[in-house]
């Protein structure tokens, strides 16, 4: 398992390649704390860590929003 540190951060990609199997199944939350609004997205390690959902994510955590993984 990597942990990250303020000499060698990693990527959200990245945790998510170094301590799951890329068909581990995991579960991301999406919580908008000013509206109350919630998205559930169950999904293999090997798609949540793809450039595509990443970009998604970083779509989807514009101020408001908030993402956690579970």
């Amino acid at each position: 398992m990597n942990t990250a540190n303020q000499e060698h951060p990693i990527n959200a990609s990245d945790y998510i390649k170094d301590n799951f199997e890329p068909r581990d199944r995991i579960a991301l939350l999406i919580l908008n704390r000013e509206t109350g609004e919630s998205l559930q997205r169950i999904t293999t390690a090997e798609k949540a860590s793809s450039p595509e959902f990443q970009a998604w994510l970083r779509h989807r955590n514009a101020p408001a929003m908030k993402f956690t993984s579970v």
